[in-house]
């Protein structure tokens, strides 16, 4: 990040200037890019008072744009992004992280002297690698990132701003400019950024896009596609923290699929993460095949696997000094120990902290179905190694266990990278890491719960087909961001989403209300600790 000190520049406008202020005296704020984030800010900008700002998207959109914002106060369309480039005093670029270079060496050789150039892409490495290479000398770079979706309110979230090349004073006006999103304004280093993001979004979203196409291959695809038939409608992973699962995921599948694309491909933390991801996956369900019909010793590698990546994530917060290794057949048998935790790597949070989901029973306000009758009874393995689950692990209920191996890798991942997901959970943690972190943890520090998904990973046969296909999915997400082609992540992410785009609208209804509810908690929570520690 460059100083103010190292970097002199005027701006074009008056940094203190207010959306209240004279037409004349308010700064051009121009859109490059008319997606759902760019429309997002162009509506929020013209909802603050904002009177001139600039918008185009590829010429052949224009006509449709017009009719669009005809009845936006502020937002002027522009036929292609020379007009927006050379008449803005702040410019935003909101294109695909894929064509970023190509865009900015298009428009950006004709931006306005001492004008400030943003970027909205999910990796800022490229980003502004292209400002660098096409921008002019006397313009200032000072990039941004919403983390958060169109949908979802900017309120309270946070709003990463990079002062890559500029001065104090361009960095007064684009707060200014911003400020009435009223979100939580965060200032990192590009570098920075693409750690934290990679961090909290990339295994997040690979354990997402391989959770529905993991009940989506082969026969079973096919066999629900041709019934219009979805899992939840059959009363499978429905109720609890399994609402939280399925809403995100059609969340995820209902966006963009370049808004994950980027941040896959070109972050080369986020390609080491989804690679251990789909690492842990495979190895845990080895672990399962092997403990579920195998010897207490094979049980107890896939247990003590489990409990080692609880003890290195979550420490003992939670659940005091009790572990999920206890054997029902033989409590004295003697046992290699699992790998030692390194609080170094990954602290677990402090006891004081309040978990993300006080309870579980908010999500099932927001299910896309219910249980059916009888759906909750365990079946018997037809191993002669079967082990009835003991009364006294036996979950809520009102829901069926199963092996949660999306959320046990997720950990597991997290374990072996070092990575404690709590580091960035106030400073730049996006909706969806946060509620999925609160899923996960609610999982690992409810002894009842772990274990149940533990005892049903390795006995229930029910889950057995979608954990393989899990699996496979995880793997085939891991090979594709390997490969560095978009258009092969492009049609992965289209065929699956076709199948589930039908009940998007309901998803993101029940979505949004949920990450509402979750989210007010949440504000309300980091108040009360922010008042604690006298911040």
């Amino acid at each position: 990040m460059q100083s103010d000190e190292s970097f002199t520049l005027p701006i074009n406008v008056d940094p203190n200037v207010t959306p209240d202020a004279p037409d004349h005296a308010q700064p051009t704020i121009g859109l490059i890019g008319m997606g759902a984030m760019g429309r997002m800010y162009a509506k929020l900008l013209s909802q603050a008072g904002w009177k001139k700002i600039l918008v185009c998207d590829v010429p052949e959109k224009y006509e449709k744009l017009k009719a669009d914002f005809a009845n936006t106060p502020g937002v002027h369309p522009q036929k292609d992004g020379y007009a927006v480039s050379r008449s803005s005093d702040y410019i935003i670029y909101s294109v695909e992280a894929e064509f970023i270079d190509r865009v900015v060496a298009q428009y950006g050789p004709s931006t306005k002297v001492n004008a400030i150039v943003a970027g909205q892409t999910s990796v800022k490495a490229p980003e502004i690698a292209a400002f660098e290479a096409h921008l002019p000398k006397d313009v200032h770079i000072l990039s941004c990132h919403s983390l958060h979706g169109p949908t979802v309110s900017p309120v309270g979230q946070p709003l990463v701003l990079i002062q890559h090349r500029s001065t104090k004073d361009a960095l007064t006006l684009v707060e200014n400019i911003l400020r009435p999103f009223r979100s939580r304004f965060v200032y990192l280093s590009f570098e920075e950024h693409d750690s934290v993001t990679a961090n909290t979004q990339a295994v997040t979203h690979a354990a997402f896009l391989s959770f529905l196409p993991s009940r989506l291959s082969n026969s079973m695809g096919t066999a629900w596609a041709s019934a219009e038939a979805y899992p939840w409608e059959q009363g499978l992973y429905v109720g609890g923290i399994e609402t939280a699962k399925v809403n995100l995921t059609l969340r995820i599948y209902s966006n963009a699929w370049h808004v994950y694309a980027g941040l896959a491909i070109l972050n080369p933390s986020a390609r080491t993460q989804i690679h251990q991801y789909a690492k842990s996956a495979s190895e845990l369900f080895k672990l399962m095949l092997s403990g579920g019909s195998g010897s207490l010793e094979d049980r107890a590698k896939f247990k003590e696997r489990v409990e080692w990546a609880r003890r290195t994530v979550f420490g003992e917060w939670g659940v005091g000094a009790s572990t999920i290794i206890e054997e029902e057949e033989d409590n004295s048998k003697a046992r290699t120990p699992s790998p030692p935790s390194d609080p170094s790597r990954s602290p677990s949070p402090t006891n004081k902290r309040k978990p993300i989901l006080l309870s579980t029973t908010i999500l099932d306000r927001f299910s896309m179905g219910t249980p059916h009758a009888g759906s909750m009874t365990v079946p018997e393995s037809p191993t002669s190694t079967s082990i009835q689950l003991p009364a006294t692990l036996e979950p809520p209920s009102t829901y069926r266990p199963n092996s949660h191996l999306s959320l046990i890798a997720m950990v597991d991942c997290w374990a072996h990278l070092g990575i404690n997901p709590y580091t960035h959970l106030q400073l730049a943690a996006t909706p969806i890491f946060r509620l999925f972190l609160g899923v996960a943890e609610h999982l690992f520090q409810s002894p009842t719960l772990l274990r149940s998904a533990v005892h049903s990973a390795m006995y229930d046969h029910w889950h057995r087909a979608d954990d393989l296909e899990f699996v496979v999915a995880a793997r085939g997400w891991s090979q594709c961001v390997s490969f560095g082609s978009f258009e092969v992540y492009r049609r992965r992410f289209e065929e699956t989403r076709q199948f589930f785009e039908p009940r998007f609208d309901e998803a993101g209804k029940l979505g949004s209300e949920m990450i509402k509810a979750v989210m007010e908690t949440e504000v309300k929570r980091e108040e009360e600790e922010r008042m604690r520690s006298g911040i």
